[in-house]
């Protein structure tokens, strides 16, 4: 069975209003197979890089960057800024992921760890950039399957990304579908699907614990 989640994302645009009326640039995908990425240029400008390299668990667009070329996401772990915390290691970029699928933990697999732990853990292995297209709005599209220590493949994924922007605001419209290659189980859990995270100076300043609700959809 598959199952298609459609994720539009606008948290990229820092300007006034009167920037929903601005001419979109061109964006241009420029693949690099050897060093498994794609980078994704707006307006001559780099936007955010498509990672999924085998040192990573799970595909990744890092860094993004705002119309004006600031950098809103952490630079830890994979290029980390003086100042920033280091904790959860499997946070980087903006990720699709989840926690529990057939018993197996895909959000918080890292490099941190243990081997002898891995076992329990789940992989995104991207095999095939399908698709890339330059324009007003770009297309990256890839597959990748989601496997266990083993290899196994236990759903596989084919994600469609549209990228746009103008003078002020930058957009990522997801598209990806999932499809089950086994009997495939995603158990209600904490975390997942989509994550972003964000730079040190982005968050709320806090010198307490924080008890945060648990939201669950339905």
């Amino acid at each position: 069975m598959n199952r298609s989640i459609r994720i539009l994302i606008l948290a990229l645009a820092a300007a006034p209003m009167f920037a929903l009326a601005q001419k979109a640039v061109t964006v241009k995908i420029v693949p690099h197979s050897t060093q498994h990425k794609v980078d994704v240029l707006i307006g001559g400008r780099l936007f955010t890089q498509f990672l999924y390299p085998d040192s990573l668990e799970k595909p990744v667009l890092y860094p993004l960057h705002t119309a004006d070329g600031i950098v809103v996401t952490r630079g830890f772990p994979l290029a980390p800024r003086p100042g920033e915390p280091n904790d959860h290691p499997h946070h980087i970029g903006l990720w699709f992921n989840f926690e529990n699928l057939n018993g197996l933990d895909f959000w918080n697999n890292s490099y941190a760890i243990p081997k002898e732990k891995k076992g329990g853990y789940g992989w995104i292995k991207t095999d095939k950039i399908t698709e890339t297209q330059n324009g007003k709005t770009g297309i990256l599209a890839y597959h990748a399957n989601w496997t266990n220590q083993q290899g196994q493949v236990l759903v596989e994924e084919t994600t469609h990304f549209e990228f746009s922007g103008d003078a002020h605001s930058r957009t990522i419209d997801r598209i990806t579908t999932l499809k089950a290659d086994t009997q495939a189980v995603f158990t209600d859990a904490k975390d997942g699907l989509l994550g972003l995270r964000l730079a040190h100076e982005l968050q709320m300043p806090t010198n307490e614990d924080q008890s945060l609700p648990i939201v669950k959809a339905l």
